[in-house]
């Protein structure tokens, strides 16, 4: 498990896969903390604010918009933001009022002609929204935007692809296999979140899919384990679109050496790019290649499970 915090490998929870775009709702981040980062931003609240509206301003940052109660906004400036965006004054030119029309306006914001706008134009919009996502993703379903419609998943998918470090974790595990047993009884397969993504990059009408940054974890784990995407890191390898290859062996384990594991993966990932085309990305045959390349090198560099 050291390894698994040091490497920062989380059991994913199912809203994980589908939520990643979604907004922090700073469910496990404290009231204190929430507080004392708006206030290093210089905003002011009372003493007895509650966490939920020191969310509801976080939120609002977190969409670019500003927080209209922050006291060095003055009136004046209210009014002037209610003139520039042609909105209709209130009855009372209060604080309240017009900080009231100004809410109203940002909830109803909509734009319809994104379609009519130039390619390159939408090209840049994508790249600056796949960009506030995760850097890093497990096994991710695809971005709300590439499935509105067949245009803009043509469009928007490639840079999805292109930005993000898509994680992996295939398991040595089988129907005989147990934590602590001889690793020659196992075999390596794809939990069940890795499987599912790469049917997704199966594609028969559109281009085929292509990954920039991969990010593969070899586990230790029950058949349950696999289900659940837990479990024990073993080794794992961070390929990108410059050929890099890293390798950690997993703390606590009959490894010969780690360098030795090292060696044998470069030597089956050589053979693996040597094979490939020259694309400078990763397409679902690579995957499944790397996958083999991983399990002939771990079988190579592991004894037997079993404490030092």
């Amino acid at each position: 498990m050291a390894l698994n915090r040091l490497l920062g490998l989380k059991t994913p929870s199912a809203p994980h896969y589908d939520k990643y775009w979604g907004l922090n709702t700073y469910q496990n981040t404290q009231r204190t903390t929430l507080l004392q980062d708006l206030e290093r931003k210089g905003f002011t609240f009372r003493a007895d604010v509650r966490k939920a509206e020191l969310v509801e301003v976080q939120q609002r940052l977190d969409r670019g918009l500003l927080h209209y109660e922050d006291k060095r906004i003055t009136n004046a400036q209210l009014s002037s933001f209610i003139q520039n965006r042609q909105l209709s004054k209130p009855v009372a030119s209060t604080r309240k009022a017009m900080i009231s029309v100004l809410l109203g306006a940002d909830e109803a914001l909509h734009f319809d002609k994104f379609v009519d706008l130039p390619p390159e134009l939408r090209e840049r919009i994508y790249q600056f929204h796949i960009s506030s996502l995760p850097e890093r993703l497990f096994c991710p379903t695809q971005p709300p935007i590439t499935r509105t419609c067949k245009l803009f998943r043509k469009e928007a998918l490639p840079i999805f692809h292109r930005l993000t470090t898509f994680e992996f974790r295939f398991y040595f595990v089988n129907d005989q296999y147990h934590r602590g047993d001889d690793i020659s009884k196992a075999v390596l397969r794809p939990c069940f979140q890795t499987t599912q993504f790469l049917n997704t990059m199966r594609t028969r009408d559109a281009a085929p899919v292509r990954l920039d940054s991969i990010l593969t974890y070899v586990m230790e784990g029950s058949m349950r384990d696999m289900l659940l995407s837990s479990g024990d890191v073993m080794a794992w390898c961070s390929l990108e679109m410059d050929r890099t290859l890293q390798m950690v062996d997993f703390d606590g384990r009959s490894m010969r050496r780690g360098k030795d594991l090292l060696a044998i993966m470069k030597h089956k990932y050589d053979d693996l790019d040597s094979s490939r085309s020259r694309e400078d990305t990763f397409s679902l045959d690579d995957l499944y290649s790397l996958r083999e390349a991983l399990e002939v090198s771990v079988f190579s560099a592991y004894r037997k499970f079993e404490p030092r």
